[in-house]
């Protein structure tokens, strides 16, 4: 779980099943390297909130968006 205005610069890397869940109001951002390994992730991100994604993403995992809020893959 993600906070109002938080950036993650360094790497995330998913051993296992999981996700994000964003529920602030406004703009966090990851902007490193993202390793989804071999496993599909839920980004769960709030009406009001906006994510950002500006990192490599690598792994032969999946993303999976829910939730109406603003996801933004920039990387």
């Amino acid at each position: 779980t993600m906070s109002d205005g938080t950036t993650i610069t360094g790497n995330l890397a998913f051993s296992s099943t999981g996700g994000i869940t964003y529920s602030g109001t406004m703009t966090a951002t990851i902007s490193g390297p993202v390793n989804l390994a071999s496993f599909t992730h839920t980004l769960d991100v709030s009406s009001s909130a906006n994510l950002n994604l500006s990192g490599v993403v690598s792994g032969t995992g999946g993303l999976n968006k829910v939730s109406s809020g603003t996801l933004a893959i920039l990387g």
